[in-house]
């Protein structure tokens, strides 16, 4: 697993608002969950919103971390 090897600096995902399915799941079953920091968020006029994550170093940090308050986009 390239993201539990540290070889992935940046972790981007598209979500489109479907109501279809119960969607995919980000990692395959197994392998646990890889610590994340929420780096961006775009949200586009079309539904989609795209959330740029970087893996963290320290595992005992929450699975996906918010941005600080002040970083939080308005």
């Amino acid at each position: 697993d390239l993201l539990a090897a540290g070889l992935v600096d940046r972790v981007e995902v598209t979500i489109a608002p479907v109501l279809l399915g119960g969607g995919r799941p980000l990692q395959a079953p197994g392998h646990g969950r890889a610590p994340l920091r929420l780096l961006d968020m775009r949200r586009y006029p079309s539904g989609l919103v795209t959330l740029d994550y970087a893996p963290l170093a320290a595992a005992s940090t929450p699975s996906i971390a918010p941005p600080p308050a002040a970083e939080r986009p308005a």
